[in-house]
C-alpha cells in the first residue's frame, strides 16, 4: 500500500478513495475507509513530498553554501504535521546553551524560529516575560532593573542583526524594561529535569511588517482562538499572528523570536476609501457595549479608559480558511482596564477593532 501511495503524482486519482490528494487539507478530509486503513500519515507524507518534488523543479543549479554552525540538529517531533528540529550548543565559559528552534506545526498553524541564550535549556521557545510597570501596577515587590546599556544600545543591537540578515520590512513597534525567562518553569540541563534558570531583566523589543510606511497594528491579541461553531471537515485551528520579538541585556541578544512570519504575495488595489475618525467613534460608541465582554453588569466596578486610537494595518482570514489572508486598514481603540476602583491591571490592548473600509467589526481573536 505505500508503494502504491508514493508512486502518486498531485493530481492522480488514488484507490482508496480520493480524487486528489490536493484536496486533502486535514484527516477529517479523508474518506471514512481511508480513515479505518489507517493511512492518513502516509498520504499526508506523500503531500509533502510531492511538495517538495515541485520545490526542486525550480531550485537553483548553485545554492549559496550552508552556514556552519557547532553540533548537530536534532528533531523533537515525529509527527508528520508538527515538525520541530532544535540545535543546542554548549558554552562552557559561562555554562550557558545557545538553542537554535525551529517548528512547523500544521496542527496549531505556527511556523517559527527561536534562538535562545540560557543556562541550561528547556524545548518551549521564547519566554514570558513581563513589563516592570505591568509588575508595579499588578502590586509586586518593586524589581531593580539591572542592564547597564541603554534603550537605544538595546535597539541598536537588535536592528544590526535585522541589517545582516536583509530583513528590511519590520520596524520597532515597542521597547519596555521586563523581567522574566524561558526558564522560569524549569529546563533540561545536564540531563537532569527541573533546573530553574535564573529569571532575569532584560529590554523587551516588539517588531511589526511595515506596508508602504504603514505598521500592522500589534493589540497583544493572539489571533489563536479557533472557530468553535465549525466541525469536523470545516473545523481549522486558529492562526497566530505575526510576530518578532527580542530580549536584550548588556551580554546582547539572549532571546529571539519571528513566529508566523508573512509573505506578501499580490496588492488588490492600491486606493481604498475609508471611514473617518468621527465614524470609527460612533461605531465603537454603537457596538462596544454589545462586543464588549465587560460591558456586561457584574458585581464588580469596571472603568476601562479609552486612551489611544490608532489607525494602521491588519490580516484578516475567512471563517474556515488560513493558509492565506488579507491585509486591511483598521482603527483600534487601546485603553485600560480598572475594576473595583482599586486595582488597575494594565492591560492596554485594543478593545475593538474596526475595519476602515466597511465599519465593521473585527474579532481579533478569531482573526475575522
Amino acid at each position: 500500500m505505500k508503494n502504491e501511495l508514493a508512486n502518486l503524482d498531485p493530481s492522480s486519482k488514488s484507490p482508496y478513495p480520493i480524487e486528489n490528494l490536493d484536496d486533502i487539507k486535514s484527516l477529517d478530509d479523508l474518506p471514512e475507509e481511508v480513515r479505518k486503513l489507517g493511512i492518513g500519515e502516509d498520504i499526508f507524507l506523500q503531500i509533502h513530498i510531492n511538495n517538495l518534488k515541485e520545490a526542486y523543479k525550480t531550485a537553483p543549479d548553485n545554492p549559496p553554501p550552508p552556514i556552519p554552525f557547532a553540533g548537530e540538529f536534532r528533531k523533537m517531533s515525529d509527527s508528520v504535521s508538527d515538525f520541530r528540529i532544535m540545535h543546542a550548543a554548549p558554552k562552557p565559559a559561562d555554562d550557558r546553551y545557545e538553542s537554535l528552534i525551529f517548528m512547523n506545526s500544521q496542527e496549531v498553524n505556527v511556523d517559527s524560529v527561536c534562538y535562545t541564550n540560557e543556562i541550561g535549556y528547556f524545548e518551549k521557545g521564547f519566554g514570558s516575560y513581563s513589563s516592570l510597570d505591568t509588575l508595579a501596577q499588578l502590586g509586586f515587590e518593586e524589581i531593580s532593573f539591572d542592564v547597564q546599556i541603554t534603550e537605544e544600545e538595546a535597539i541598536r543591537k537588535a536592528e544590526d542583526l535585522l541589517n545582516k540578515a536583509v530583513i528590511d520590512d519590520m520596524i520597532l513597534w515597542s521597547a519596555e524594561q521586563a523581567y522574566g525567562g524561558s526558564r522560569t518553569m524549569g529546563s533540561i540541563h545536564a540531563g537532569q529535569i527541573g533546573n530553574k534558570a535564573p529569571r532575569r531583566c532584560v529590554y523587551l523589543l516588539k517588531y511589526v511588517r511595515e506596508i508602504d510606511g504603514v505598521p500592522l497594528t500589534d493589540t497583544g491579541a493572539g489571533g489563536t482562538e479557533p472557530d468553535e461553531s465549525l466541525e469536523g471537515s470545516n473545523y481549522v485551528a486558529g492562526w497566530a499572528y505575526e510576530e518578532m520579538n527580542f530580549a536584550v541585556d548588556d551580554s546582547g541578544i539572549v532571546e529571539f523570536e519571528w513566529k508566523n512570519p508573512y509573505h506578501i504575495e499580490d496588492q488588490i488595489t492600491d486606493h481604498t476609501n475609508m471611514i473617518s475618525l468621527e465614524d470609527a467613534k460612533n461605531i465603537f460608541e454603537k457596538m462596544f457595549f454589545v462586543t464588549s465582554p465587560y460591558a456586561v453588569v457584574i458585581e464588580e466596578d469596571v472603568t476601562i479608559e479609552i486612551n489611544k486610537i490608532v489607525l494602521g494595518l491588519t490580516r484578516v482570514t475567512e471563517q474556515n480558511k488560513r493558509d492565506s489572508g488579507l491585509l486591511v486598514p483598521v482603527w483600534d481603540f487601546f485603553g485600560t482596564l480598572t475594576i473595583d476602583g482599586k486595582s488597575s491591571y494594565g492591560v492596554n490592548y485594543s478593545f475593538l477593532t474596526i475595519n476602515a473600509i466597511d465599519g465593521s467589526i473585527i474579532d481579533r481573536e478569531l482573526g475575522y
